[in-house]
């Protein structure tokens, strides 16, 4: 599906809520059907520009939420992130760095077929899931592994120097 059509499916969807199409609106949609990754408030107010009023942004997403258009979930400790849903059948599942957000989509789901085998109790009928895995990506871990190496050598230096002053 091209991104006119996942732009107007989205512009459709809202419209038959009876929610009024805006051209702020329509530059957010446009926003988060071409950005491949979840997304901040902020990083969408960015994205967009950085002109967009914020309650634009959260009155968007909010009706995005309601409509089961948009999944939102913690993407670092004081942050959520929101990603668009395509469909109904859409399980989508990211990777996000606990140190500095990266995050990344995958669509690979064992989870998926396990659900369908597993009887749900009460008549419960799952229509989606979405997996969120915290970490820390390689550049972190990098980073990290090399402040913790000098870390290290400035023990062991001092160390040295403590023995040698004796």
């Amino acid at each position: 599906m091209t991104t006119d059509e996942r732009l107007l499916r989205l512009q459709t969807a809202l419209k038959d809520a009876g929610l009024r199409s805006s051209g702020p609106r329509d530059r957010l949609l446009r926003v988060l059907v071409t950005t491949d990754k979840p997304v901040s408030v902020q990083e969408l107010r960015r994205l967009e520009g950085g002109q967009m009023h914020v309650a634009t942004v959260y009155r968007l997403l909010d009706d995005l939420l309601l409509l089961g258009r948009a999944v939102r979930f913690t993407q670092s400790k004081n942050t959520f992130a929101f990603a668009l849903r395509e469909g109904r059948d859409d399980s989508v599942h990211y990777l996000i760095c606990e140190r500095c957000g990266w995050s990344s989509a995958f669509r690979e789901c064992v989870a998926g077929k396990w659900l369908e085998t597993v009887p749900a109790p009460g008549g419960f009928r799952v229509e989606y899931h979405l997996s969120v895995l915290h970490g820390v990506c390689k550049s972190c871990r990098r980073i990290g592994e090399g402040a913790l190496a000098e870390s290290r050598n400035l023990t062991e230096r001092a160390q040295k120097n403590n023995i040698a002053n004796r």
